[in-house]
């Protein structure tokens, strides 16, 4: 009981010294550099590439995790694959990945069976660094948004409310959940991964999305942009967000090839602005279908 006290205690106290925020354009540099070399196959440049990115960073997202996991693997470097793999249960991760063909080997050896005798005590590490009243209220919110204003009938909320209650008018009511979300994150700062972790972090996204891609709400944009310079808000989140505003609105692509605008000068322009917030370059993506689709090609495991 003393370690694993001591355990939650040494994660809350790393939590708390990263959350005053740092910049993270040389880890999005790096994690982009990793992800081709998974694409060259190259899997022990790929893990170098990770642990130079996370080296100085205060968190580290989930899903670089399960990358760097896999290039471990791959790399056969168990040792580093058991250090993420731990790392993603104290994140709240599921870790069902670990079913992959390619973890086969790695679940006959002692890393994963200490990594099993541990989760109780990496989840309890979990919950404790968490808010878990703002997860409530941000949960509530997506209920909002997806049972009673999009009418998702396959979302399992747990509230009872009564739709007679609210307004009828559709536009009012995601105005008042988007302006409740961002008093939200004015007083409890914004919903990262590492703040409400990322079950709630996704939830607070697709009220984002829904909301901030409309023209009225984009004077919010500078909410967004900090919290990518801090590791809060994922670049590829943002750039969903205002590629949907700027293609409503002015018909053009901003991050993507979408406007099928495949001319030199353009393309050049794309990568431009993608480089700015830290997404790959458009080298990494299959462009299909006069610029319509964009495939990932960096970053993709074959097995």
């Amino acid at each position: 009981m003393k370690s694993k006290n001591y355990l939650i205690g040494l994660f809350l106290l790393t939590n708390f010294i990263s959350l005053f925020g740092q910049d993270y354009s040389a880890y999005y540099q790096l994690c982009t550099e990793a992800s081709e070399q998974i694409y060259l196959k190259n899997y022990p440049a790929a893990l170098e590439k990770f642990e130079l990115a996370f080296k100085d960073v205060p968190y580290v997202h989930t899903a670089r995790y399960v990358e760097a996991s896999k290039s471990a693997i791959l790399a056969k470097k168990y040792d580093k694959a058991y250090t993420y793999i731990c790392q993603l249960k104290k994140q709240g991760w599921s870790n069902d990945f670990l079913n992959k063909r390619m973890f086969r080997k790695f679940k006959k050896s002692d890393y994963y069976q200490k990594y099993k005798e541990n989760i109780s005590s990496y989840e309890a590490i979990f919950n404790a660094s968490i808010n878990k009243d703002y997860v409530r209220l941000i949960d509530s919110l997506h209920y909002i948004d997806q049972y009673i204003l999009r009418d998702n009938k396959e979302y399992k909320g747990k509230y009872t409310i009564d739709p007679s209650k609210l307004t009828k008018d559709r536009k009012e009511m995601n105005q008042v959940n988007i302006d409740a979300l961002l008093e939200l994150i004015n007083e409890h700062g914004f919903p990262s991964e590492q703040r409400v972790g990322r079950e709630a972090y996704d939830q607070a996204t697709i009220i984002l999305l829904h909301n901030l891609r409309l023209k009225k709400n984009i004077k919010h944009y500078p909410i967004l942009l900090k919290a990518i310079k801090t590791g809060e808000f994922s670049p590829n989140h943002y750039a969903a967000i205002y590629e949907q505003y700027v293609l409503f609105e002015k018909g053009i692509s901003f991050y993507t090839t979408l406007d099928m605008d495949l001319s030199e000068k353009k393309l050049a322009e794309i990568d431009a602005n993608r480089k700015e917030i830290g997404l790959k370059p458009l080298k990494a993506f299959y462009i299909k279908n006069k610029g319509r689709t964009m495939k990932s090609k960096w970053g993709v495991f074959k097995k």
